[in-house]
């Protein structure tokens, strides 16, 4: 069996934070599906500040350790993906971006089924369709690709 590299986990957080963080930038381009996860990664967050409390003028950087938390799921995720890849010649960082791709999937699939259900079958659609097509970019990471 392969043994991880000790930076495995670090380089597989950086690669799905930067995944993350550039599907929240996306809420900047102009065309409504990539602005989808964007709005889902907010939504998230609102959500933990409901419950915690408000961050008040400290919110951009609690929104960003909030990213960065996220990206760590994410590094966790790319240890069990690359533990259960066919294909073992993928690179690191495309690895921790499907990891990243896949918790914000996770996340967007979660609001579909627990609260897009009580609002309206379209917003179900559009959340499970953006969940569907985040774990298959991620499956097109891990697919192609040295």
């Amino acid at each position: 069996m392969r043994r991880a590299a000790p930076l495995a986990f670090v380089r597989d957080w950086v690669a799905g934070t930067a995944a993350i963080g550039a599907l929240y930038l996306l809420m900047r381009v102009p065309f409504h599906p990539t602005q989808i996860p964007g709005y889902l990664l907010v939504v998230g967050f609102d959500v933990l500040e409901a419950t915690l409390g408000s961050t008040g003028t400290r919110y951009p950087l609690w929104f960003a350790a909030y990213l960065s938390g996220l990206g760590a799921a994410g590094a966790v995720v790319s240890r069990v993906l690359r533990t259960l890849a066919v294909r073992t010649d993928v690179s690191g960082w495309r690895v921790g971006v499907a990891g990243g791709c896949v918790v914000v999937g996770a996340g967007a699939l979660a609001f579909a089924l627990f609260v897009s259900a009580r609002v309206g079958v379209v917003s179900v659609l559009l959340t499970g369709g953006t969940a569907l097509a985040l774990f298959a970019v991620a499956g097109l990471f891990l697919r192609f690709g040295a």
